[in-house]
Order: C-alpha cells, then sequence, then structure tokens
C-alpha cells in the first residue's frame, strides 16, 4: 500500500454521548457530570459536590430536564461552568469536579479537562474548555 492510497479520517472537534439526568435538579448546560452510581442500568448523569471525583462523564452541551435524556460532551472543547474560590486559573491548567454543584474547580486530582481560559479568584463564570476523553 501506498501512502497515497490511505484514506484520511476526519476526526470530530466533539465527541457527545446521550445520558439521562438523574439527578433532582435540572443539568444546565456547561454543568460537569457524573455517573450516577444510584441506578447504574439507566444510564444516568448527575452534578456533584465531590471535589475531584473520579466517576466524570463530560459537560452538558444543553439543558437537560430531571428524567430527560441529553447531550454531554465527552471529549474535545466546549463550554462549562467554572467557580474559583482563592487560587485563580491559568490557561492550560486542569480542572475536575468542585465542592459546588456542577461547576469546575482547580484539579488536585482526577483532571477531566483543561482551561482555554484564565479565570481571576472568587469567580463564577463560563469558559472554554478542552474536555480529554472520560
Amino acid at each position: 500500500m501506498k501512502i497515497k492510497d490511505i484514506i484520511p479520517i476526519e476526526i470530530p472537534e466533539t465527541v457527545e454521548s446521550d445520558f439521562l439526568n438523574g439527578d433532582t435538579i435540572t443539568i444546565e448546560t456547561g454543568n460537569v457530570v457524573i455517573i450516577d452510581t444510584t441506578n447504574l442500568t439507566r444510564r444516568g448523569a448527575i452534578c456533584t459536590t465531590v471535589a475531584n471525583s473520579s466517576l466524570v462523564k463530560g459537560i452538558a452541551k444543553q439543558t437537560i430536564p430531571v428524567g430527560k435524556i441529553g447531550s454531554i460532551v465527552i471529549s474535545g472543547i466546549t463550554t462549562a461552568k467554572v467557580k474559583t474560590g482563592a487560587t485563580a486559573v491559568a490557561i492550560g491548567d486542569g480542572l475536575s469536579t468542585s465542592a459546588t454543584k456542577g461547576k469546575l474547580g482547580l484539579a488536585t486530582s482526577h483532571p477531566i479537562a483543561i482551561a482555554l481560559e484564565a479565570v481571576p479568584v472568587n469567580s463564577d463564570v463560563n469558559i472554554q474548555v478542552d474536555v480529554r476523553g472520560m
């Protein structure tokens, strides 16, 4: 086989998957979601207040009402909700779940996304992130 015979494969900018909102609240666009461990058979996702969770599924691409199915970005560039405290987020910092439900924060372990924008201290904003396939 010659190199000219190889057909390039186009890689999508983002990879998405559908999940059921198993939470008691509406999942908002940009919320980080984890596996709903209370009911694994229904392929559910919920928001969490556990920082640095290893159960992350991705970032909600759309608003998902309770009990409904919606799209979650599991890899690629998307907008996410980020909350900072006393430490700012710099471009390139790793982000993970935070103690604020549904929001990313500076990762101390289990980073799931890379910040593509800086976030000042004590902020609650939406920024572009690069989700690293879960």
